[in-house]
């Protein structure tokens, strides 16, 4: 994949709801879920606007690095997590503007909380909202399909409107249920464009 393929490749709908976010100038939250081809998301959206995207070092590390080149060679910047300046870089994503792009849709190793998940309690990366929250971020939805002929349609909705009780912590626990909300109706539309082999109940309450 290259950046002339990309044009042909995929296709947006709802891109001027980004551009009203960025408009904002704090950098935009742009949270999906493991729903048809997130990587080649992040590469068209990013032929527009900088993006960044949070994710785990992938062992081998030769692995990680072809990875991490070639989400570079689309204009997407990786900041690995828990990995030596990676708190430093997602600073800088809302500071100068940028787009932060984070997957919440699988129960990974990080702070998180239970909410509900196709009707049971799943752990869920709350980072989405606590980035919101701390930077007073637009927080977009986007998420890609394959479509028939083989091409992508991206659909991006936003700037989503967040709970603000005054409780961090309520709100924080709420925002991720609802953007949660928003990944499971994809799903269910979408059934087969779904990682289905990760075992998104591995733990429980």
């Amino acid at each position: 994949m290259d950046k002339q393929r990309l044009g042909v490749q995929v296709s947006f709908q709802g891109f001027d709801n980004l551009t009203q976010a960025m408009k904002q100038g704090k950098g935009v939250v742009y949270f999906t879920g493991h729903i048809g081809n997130w990587e080649l998301m992040a590469g068209a959206v990013a032929q527009t606007y900088p993006v960044s995207v949070v994710a785990a070092p992938i062992e081998p590390s030769p692995l990680n690095d072809m990875i991490v080149g070639l989400r570079a060679s689309l204009g997407v910047r990786t900041i690995l997590r828990g990995q030596p300046g990676a708190a430093k870089e997602l600073i800088r994503v809302f500071r100068a503007n940028l787009i932060l792009g984070i997957l919440i849709d699988q129960d990974t190793d990080v702070e998180g909380a239970f909410v509900d998940f196709m009707g049971r309690p799943a752990w869920t990366p709350t980072a989405a909202a606590q980035m919101a929250a701390r930077f007073e971020a637009p927080v977009m939805y986007g998420y890609d399909l394959r479509l028939a002929d083989g091409r992508h349609r991206v659909t991006m909705e936003g700037p989503l409107e967040l709970v603000t009780s005054g409780s961090e912590k309520q709100d924080i626990i709420a925002n991720t249920a609802m953007l949660t909300r928003l990944i499971v109706a994809t799903i269910l539309r979408n059934p087969e464009q779904w990682v289905w082999m990760h075992r998104r109940w591995r733990r429980r309450p």
